[in-house]
Order: C-alpha cells, then sequence, then structure tokens
C-alpha cells in the first residue's frame, strides 16, 4: 500500500478531506426538485462504499509497504472487524443525526454544534487513550472549540421567529448534540482496529485502507436500519419508499432553471 510520508501533503490531504466533509451536504441543494433528504442519504450511503474500494484497490494495493487491501482484509480478526463495523454504525448513526439537524435548523446552527461537540470529545478520548503531539496546542484548540459552541449558542438565543419555526431550530439543536455525542466516539472504535504502525502491520489488526473499507461497509449496512426508519418517520416532509427512491433516478433529468422534467 502507499504511505503518505510527507507532512505537507499530510496536511493538504486533511484540507481537502475537511472542504469535501463540508460541502458535499450542499449538493442537495443543486437539486431544483424536492428531492427527500432520506433519499439523497442512500446516494451518500453509496458513495462511502464504493469510493473506499476504489482507492484501496489503488493506492492501497500499490506499493510496497504494508499490505494490500485483499491481503489485509483477508488476515483481519474477528475483533478487528467487530470494531471497524461497530465505528461505522456509530459514525453513520451520528451523520444521519447531523444532516437531520441541518435540514432543521440549518448550516450556521448545526454544524459548530455537532461539528464542535464531535472534535472535542473525539481529541480528549483519544489523548487520553494515547497521549500523543503538543497538549498545549491540543487543549488550546480545543478551547477555541469550545468557545465557538458557546458563542454560537449566544447569537441564536436572541433568535426571533415563528413558534413553529422555533421549534424546529430546538428539535435540530438537540440532533445536532447527540450527533456530536457520536461523532467524537467513532473514532476511537476504529482506532482499535487499526495497527499503529503502518509500516510493520501487527498480525489480526487493519492497515489505513482495509479498516476504512470494513468501517465504511459498516456504515452502508447500518442504512438498512436506520434510513429505513428515516423514510418512514422523516424530520421534515413527507414519508419516503424505496420505489420512490428508483423512481427518482429513472427520471430523465430536469431543466435546471425551471425544475420541469423533460
Amino acid at each position: 500500500m502507499m504511505i503518505v510520508h510527507s507532512y505537507p501533503l499530510a496536511v493538504a490531504l486533511c484540507l481537502l478531506t475537511m472542504i469535501c466533509w463540508g460541502s458535499w451536504a450542499n449538493t442537495l441543494k443543486m437539486e431544483p426538485r424536492s428531492y427527500p433528504f432520506s433519499l439523497f442519504y442512500w446516494d451518500q450511503a453509496v458513495g462511502y462504499l464504493l469510493l473506499p474500494l476504489l482507492i484501496g484497490l489503488t493506492f492501497g494495493s500499490f506499493g510496497a509497504e504494508g499490505r494490500s487491501l485483499i491481503g489485509d482484509l483477508r488476515q483481519g480478526s474477528a475483533s478487528g472487524y467487530q470494531w471497524a463495523i461497530l465505528g461505522g454504525f456509530v459514525f453513520n448513526l451520528a451523520n444521519m443525526l447531523f444532516m437531520a439537524a441541518l435540514d432543521l435548523a440549518g448550516m450556521a446552527v448545526a454544524y459548530p454544534i455537532a461539528i464542535g461537540i464531535g472534535l472535542v470529545e473525539g481529541v480528549l478520548i483519544n489523548y487520553v487513550a494515547q497521549p500523543k503531539g503538543n497538549p498545549v496546542l491540543i487543549f488550546s484548540g480545543v478551547a477555541l472549540i469550545m468557545m465557538a459552541i458557546i458563542l454560537d449558542g449566544l447569537a441564536y438565543r436572541n433568535c426571533q421567529g415563528k413558534t413553529s419555526e422555533v421549534g424546529e431550530l430546538v428539535k435540530g439543536i438537540s440532533l445536532a448534540l447527540g450527533g456530536g455525542i457520536l461523532m467524537g466516539l467513532f473514532y476511537f472504535l476504529v482506532q482499535r482496529s487499526i495497527s499503529l504502525d503502518f509500516h510493520h502491520l501487527e498480525p489480526g489488526k487493519f492497515g489505513p485502507y482495509a479498516a476504512v473499507q470494513v468501517y465504511c461497509a459498516g456504515s452502508f449496512i447500518s442504512n438498512l436500519v436506520f434510513n429505513t426508519y428515516l423514510m418512514s418517520h422523516p424530520v421534515k416532509g413527507s414519508k419516503a419508499t424505496y420505489s420512490d427512491y428508483f423512481s427518482w433516478h429513472s427520471e430523465v433529468s430536469p431543466d435546471r432553471h425551471t425544475g420541469r422534467v423533460h
């Protein structure tokens, strides 16, 4: 497998990851029709399953270091699979709560609450489990994130809207809190399936590419439960079915300006 040795390249990849993570949900707004969130989430789930597989079969299988993706998956222990799949379950539920919060409360409210709590909790849990790095810089960053969450709450404390809008805002904040708490746990679970030394991988544990593949498979499988429930009990809008999903994707693309199907 290919391993990143360059620190600037690692930082650049982290930035690319954050850009993708922070913007993919906005693609739903590009759909001119009223595409249900729960159906859109199936598109995301399929992407989560296929993209890591593509990367694993290329970058994760080339190079002289570590193990290839297929070989790594074959040697994985039962506990390794269990931890990675559990991490996928937890992350997927956290992400669904977060996305539902976005739908109700908007990006400006849900994002700093859910992601902020997830980052703070994740940093604290993982630092206690494996204390590495400069604690001054780490906890200074945590303090800034907590300050952003507090300021965000104060900014929306004076929200003057209709009762229904305030009700949706409170529900959205509650979902964001739940999603943030779960999001702070998932990496700790997945990490227990990963070898800490990528150059000399521990038997039974995964390298990064295989761990991500198993974790994403767990995330996809959990959609059969979580997203099926969300389709029947949407936080906003009407119910959706699997036949609706295939109907939407079988239709001819609508005109971007009029929203009419041709």
